[in-house]
């Protein structure tokens, strides 16, 4: 059996048990993931791997920003150098 104490609602004193069910609750972890529609794909199929990895990632910006305007500057992260993004955005 768990323990007991008490607290206190609209001046009632209320007896509270804390129940061990043996399970601990994990906090599971949310993966980040872009959804590509499938005219896109086929439009993707069509150009260079530097072009597809850049339309995927500005994407995936786009769905983070909720299809606001955002700024694309450094995007060194996803391995996209400054004059692939270029070239990739001609």
């Amino acid at each position: 059996m768990g323990d007991v104490h008490y607290i206190y609602r609209h001046g009632r004193k209320i007896e509270v048990k804390t129940l061990d069910t043996g399970a601990v609750p994990t906090k599971k972890r949310r993966e980040q993931f872009t959804l590509v529609p499938v005219p896109l794909m086929l439009k993707l199929a069509t150009l260079s791997l530097n072009a597809r990895w850049l339309a995927v990632v500005l994407l995936w910006k786009s769905f983070q920003q909720r299809g606001r305007p955002f700024t694309c500057a450094d995007l060194k992260e996803f391995g996209i150098k400054r004059y692939k993004k270029s070239s990739g955005l001609i």
